[in-house]
C-alpha cells in the first residue's frame, strides 16, 4: 500500500484541485457559513480519498494546496482594504477608467490603480473601485479621473433569485461602491488600443445593420453593449451563448486561422507557433483581458508551448496551469458563473477525449460515439452550474452547437476579413458582410425552431443542498468510471441512474404550501406554489418587474402559472404580469376583479386575447378549488367601478388546512368593515396599499388577529410607506410583521397547522426561520 503515491502523477493537476478547495472553504471562513457542515466534511472526505489511494504524498498535495488557498483569501486586498470604505464615509480619489456601464439611472464606472487620499498622506488600492453617477457623462475607458463622494452599502439580493451584487463585485476584483457628488478632473487619454477598438466598432456599424452590430461586435471584439436582449436571451436558452463572448471557441479558431496560414506560407515549425503566441495574446489585449479569454489564452498558450518543448501536451496540466494563472490573481473568479462554465467545459471536454482515445485504442468506436461523447459529458458537467445560476439547461437545443460551432468558425474568419476589407473600402468587404447576415438570420430562424420544440430546455429549478451532493455522486461516478472504462463499467452506469432517479424522486415527492411575499419594489407580487406543484401568482408589481417573477418561478422549478390574479389594475400590481402574459411563462387561467375599469386593464385583456388566456371575472363568494386549497373572493360585492380606483380591489382569502392568509390588494379601510365581518383569527395578512395609513384599522387587525402580517413596498420609496401609524397599530397589538423593503422576499412553508417564516436578508430579523402555528376560521 505504501508504494500506490508513486502512481501520483500531474500533481500541478491535484494542487490545483486542493487550491480551489482552499479558495471555497476560505470564503466560507471569511463569511462563518457552513463552515462546520459542509467544508470540514468536504476536506476531510477528500484528504481520506486521496489518503486511500496515494497515502502520505497525495495527503500533503492536497493539504497545501487547500492552505494556500485559504491563505490567499485571508492577504487578499479585497479583505485588507474594505476598512476604508465603510459605507457612509466620505472619500476622496482618483484612478483610471476600465469599464464603463451606461444604465437607465446614470453610469456605472469601474477604476483601477485606484489613489485614495487620507488626512495626510495617499494609499495606493491594489483593488478596483466602482462610481455611481446620477447623469451620463463623456467618460471612457482609459481617462483618468478624481471625484469626490459618500461610500455606499452594496445590498446582497432582495429575492432568492435575484443577482447577488456583493458577489458579482468580488468577481471583478471591485472593494466598494462611491456614490459620486462631484467629479474634480477627468483626464482624456485615448491610446492606440482605444482609438483601433473605436474604428473597429464604427467599420462594424457601417457593415451590419440592427441586431447584426451587436451580434458581430460581440463576436470579433468582446464587447456585448449593443447585444440585444431578445438575442442574448435566445442564445442562453439554447445553450450557444459562449460564441457571444470570447472564449476557447474564439481562441481556437484564431489560432487554427493562423497555423493554416503559416503553413501555406512555409514557415518552420518553431516560428508558426512563436506567431500563434503572439496572435493570441495581442486578440486577448485587444478584446479587454476578459476572464473566459484569459483562460483560453492561458490554455493555449501553454499547449504552444508543450508542443515547443515537447512536442506534446497535456490537458489536465493545461487546464490546472491555467486556472492558477487567474485564481492567484483573482481567486474570487471561482465564484463567477462565466469561470465555472468556462473551465467545467474545458474538464468535460479532456474528459471526452480520453473516452475517445480509449475507445480508438479498443477499436470499438461507432459512428455515433462520435457523435454523442463530445456531448454527454459536457451536458452532465455543465448541468451544475447551469441549474444552480439560471435554474435550466439546455438539452435537445445543445445539440444545436454541433451546427452552430462549424458555421460560426466560418463567420468569425469572414468577420474578420470583410472588416480588415471594409477598413480599405474594398466592395468585396460589403459583399461578405451581407453574406454573414444571411447566414446569422439562418442560425437565428433555426434557434427560434429548436426552442419551440418540447425538452430543447429543462426547468429544474436550483438544487438544493442534498439535490447538489446527489448530483455530484453522478459526475464522481461518471469520472471514475471513465478512468476505468471498461471495467466494471456496467457497475457506474447502474450507480449513476441510481442517483439520478433519487434525484428525480426528490423532485416530484409532495413538499408544503408555499407562500412568497416577493421584493418588486413599490408594488405588490406574491407567487404561491401548493404542495402539488400547482403555481398561482396575486399581482406583478410595475413594468419592469415581470422578470422577477419569472426568474423566482425558474427559481422554483416552475414555467407554467396554473392561476394569475390580479388585484386591480394600477401599475404598480399589473405592470409586471402583462410582462408575464407577454413572455414564455405559460398561464392557464386569469382571474380579475368584476368591479375593475382601466386603460390598464384593456392592455392586459387584450394580451390575455392573444395568448388565448381564458379570463374570469371575480366577485364576493365566488371560490376557486385547487386541491387541497381553497380560494374565496371577499370582494368587490358591486360591478360597477368605484371612483377610487383601490376600491375596487379584488381581496382573497387562501385556506389550506388550519392555514389562512388575506390578501388585500390596495383596499381602503373606510370601504372594509363589511368585508371582513364573518371572519375569524387569521395566519397571514397582506397589509393593504404597502402600509399607508388609509388602508388599514385597528379594528380589522383585532377582527383577523393575524399570526403575521406583510407590508410589501419599496426601499426609500416617494410615499413613506409604510407610514409610522401602520407600523405601530401593529406593535400595538402584537403582531408581528416583516416589510420587503428591509428583510426583502418573506416566503412562508406550511403544513396546514405549523407555518415557518423564511426572509431572504436573515441576518436583519430576529424572527427569521421561526416557527408559528397556522390558524383560520
Amino acid at each position: 500500500m505504501e508504494n500506490k503515491s508513486k502512481y501520483l502523477t500531474r500533481p500541478i493537476a491535484h494542487m490545483t484541485l486542493g487550491f480551489i478547495i482552499g479558495i471555497i472553504g476560505g470564503n466560507m471562513f471569511l463569511n462563518e457559513k457552513y463552515v462546520s457542515s459542509f467544508f470540514i466534511p468536504g476536506l476531510l472526505s477528500v484528504g481520506a480519498f486521496y489518503y486511500l489511494k496515494y497515502r502520505y504524498k497525495g495527503l500533503m498535495i492536497i493539504l497545501i494546496g487547500s492552505i494556500a488557498g485559504i491563505l490567499l483569501l485571508t492577504v487578499h486586498p479585497l479583505r485588507l482594504e474594505s476598512h476604508y470604505f465603510e459605507p457612509g464615509n466620505r472619500v476622496q480619489l482618483e484612478g483610471e477608467v476600465y469599464e464603463v456601464q451606461n444604465t437607465a439611472y446614470g453610469q456605472y464606472i469601474s477604476i483601477k490603480h485606484v489613489t485614495l487620499y487620507k488626512e495626510k498622506h495617499k494609499v495606493q488600492l491594489r483593488s478596483s473601485l466602482q462610481l455611481s453617477v446620477n447623469t451620463v457623462n463623456t467618460i471612457t475607458p482609459y481617462d483618468w479621473v478624481e471625484v469626490r463622494g459618500t461610500v455606499e452599502a452594496i445590498e446582497g439580493a432582495m429575492n432568492p433569485s435575484d443577482f447577488n451584487d456583493i458577489t458579482y463585485l468580488k468577481t471583478k476584483n471591485i472593494v466598494g461602491r462611491i456614490k459620486v457628488e462631484e467629479i474634480l478632473t477627468q483626464d482624456v487619454k485615448t491610446p492606440w488600443i482605444e482609438k483601433l477598438q473605436n474604428k473597429l466598432k464604427s467599420k462594424l456599424d457601417e457593415l451590419f445593420q440592427g441586431k447584426d452590430q451587436g451580434i458581430m461586435k460581440a463576436l470579433l471584439l468582446g464587447d456585448d453593449t449593443a447585444l440585444e436582449a431578445s438575442t442574448d436571451k435566445i442564445y442562453t436558452d439554447s445553450g450557444i451563448s459562449h460564441v457571444l463572448c470570447i472564449s476557447g471557441f474564439h481562441v481556437s479558431v484564431i489560432a487554427g486561422f493562423l497555423l493554416l496560414v503559416m503553413g501555406q506560407l512555409g514557415m518552420s515549425y518553431t516560428l508558426r507557433y512563436l506567431i500563434v503566441l503572439l496572435g493570441i495574446w495581442l486578440y486577448a489585449y485587444l478584446t479587454g483581458w476578459g476572464v473566459s479569454t484569459l483562460r483560453a489564452t492561458w490554455m493555449m498558450s501553454f499547449l504552444v508551448i508543450g508542443r515547443l518543448i515537447w512536442e506534446e501536451e497535456d490537458g489536465w496540466i493545461n487546464l490546472a496551469l491555467a486556472s492558477l494563472c487567474i485564481l492567484i490573481v483573482q481567486p474570487y473568479q471561482l465564484f463567477a458563473v462565466g469561470f465555472q462554465l468556462s473551465f467545467l467545459a474545458m474538464v468535460a471536454i479532456i474528459i471526452s477525449q480520453i473516452i475517445i482515445e480509449h475507445l480508438e485504442e479498443e477499436k470499438k468506436m461507432k459512428l455515433w460515439h462520435k457523435w454523442l461523447l463530445p456531448w454527454l459529458p459536457i451536458q452532465l458537467i455543465l448541468s451544475l452550474p447551469l441549474t444552480y445560476h439560471f435554474y435550466q439547461v439546455p438539452f435537445l437545443s445543445s445539440l444545436l452547437n454541433f451546427i452552430v460551432i462549424p458555421l460560426f468558425s466560418l463567420i468569425m474568419i469572414g468577420g474578420w476579413g470583410c472588416l480588415l476589407m471594409g477598413l480599405f473600402d474594398w466592395p468585396l468587404g460589403y459583399l461578405l458582410a451581407s453574406v454573414i447576415s444571411l447566414l446569422l438570420q439562418v442560425i437565428s430562424f433555426m434557434v427560434r425552431l429548436v426552442l419551440s420544440v418540447p425538452l430543447s430546455t429543462i426547468c429544474v429549478g436550483r438544487p438544493s443542498g442534498i439535490e447538489l451532493l446527489l448530483y455530484i455522486i453522478v459526475i464522481g461516478l461518471f469520472l471514475y468510471g471513465v478512468w476505468g472504462i471498461g471495467n466494471k463499467i456496467k457497475l457506474y452506469a447502474c450507480s449513476c441512474l441510481l442517483t439520478l432517479s433519487l434525484i428525480v424522486g426528490i423532485k416530484v415527492i409532495p413538499k408544503e404550501l408555499n407562500v412568497a411575499f416577493l421584493y418588486v419594489g413599490q408594488g405588490d407580487g406574491s407567487v404561491i406554489i401548493t404542495p402539488k406543484g400547482q403555481v398561482i401568482v396575486i399581482d406583478g408589481g410595475k413594468t419592469g418587474k415581470g422578470g422577477v417573477i419569472e426568474r423566482y418561478l425558474k427559481y422554483k422549478g416552475k414555467t407554467q402559472i396554473d392561476m394569475m390574479i390580479l388585484s386591480h389594475s394600477d401599475e404598480d400590481h399589473i405592470g409586471g404580469l402583462i410582462e408575464l402574459i407577454s413572455g414564455t411563462i405559460g398561464v392557464k387561467q386569469v382571474c380579475i376583479s368584476k368591479a375593475d375599469e382601466s386603460e390598464n386593464l384593456v392592455r392586459f385583456k387584450e394580451q390575455c386575447r392573444k395568448k388565448q388566456i381564458p379570463i374570469l371575472a371575480m366577485g364576493r363568494g365566488d371560490q376557486l378549488i385547487l386541491g387541497d386549497l381553497k380560494l374565496t373572493a371577499l370582494a368587490p360585492n358591486f360591478t360597477t367601478p368605484k371612483e377610487i380606483a383601490n376600491d375596487n380591489s379584488l381581496v382573497c382569502m387562501l385556506q389550506y388546512k388550519a392555514f389562512s392568509a388575506l390578501f388585500t390588494g390596495d383596499k381602503s379601510k373606510d370601504s372594509e368593515s363589511w368585508i371582513y365581518s364573518q371572519l375569524n383569527p387569521i395566519s397571514i395578512l397582506k397589509i393593504s396599499h404597502h402600509g399607508s395609513r388609509t388602508g388599514t384599522s385597528k379594528e380589522l387587525l383585532l377582527k383577523v388577529n393575524p399570526v403575521y402580517a406583510m407590508i410589501s413596498c419599496g426601499r426609500q420609496n416617494r410615499y413613506g410607506h409604510p407610514h409610522k401609524e401602520v407600523t405601530d397599530l401593529l406593535t400595538e397589538n402584537h403582531i408581528t410583521y416583516s416589510q420587503t423593503n428591509e428583510t426583502g422576499a418573506v416566503w412562508i412553508e406550511t403544513n396546514g397547522y405549523k407555518m415557518k417564516i423564511n426572509k431572504q436578508r436573515e441576518d436583519l430579523e430576529h424572527d427569521a426561520g421561526m416557527l408559528f402555528t397556522a390558524r383560520g376560521r
